[in-house]
């Protein structure tokens, strides 16, 4: 399950392990039981990555849909 953040009107933000179906969903404060929206705290780093990283993610999103396979001629 992936990581939300929330934020707490009174308490501040949040950080809640979330199912994805529930993402957009309120939750409950832990410590004032208030209802808490989800807000976006950090940007995620995709273009922090190497170029060697990133042409490796796109080899392997390939190989996964139409992976490759080697076959050898018995003797």
């Amino acid at each position: 399950m992936p990581v939300y953040d929330y934020m707490c009107p009174d308490c501040g933000p949040i950080t809640a392990l979330r199912p994805m179906s529930a993402h957009a969903d309120p939750i409950a404060c832990p410590a004032c039981k208030q209802e808490a929206p989800r807000v976006l705290l950090q940007v995620h780093h995709m273009s922090g990555l190497s170029a060697e990283r990133r042409t490796a993610l796109a080899t392997n999103e390939r190989a996964r849909h139409t992976p490759q396979f080697s076959t050898r001629d018995s003797p």
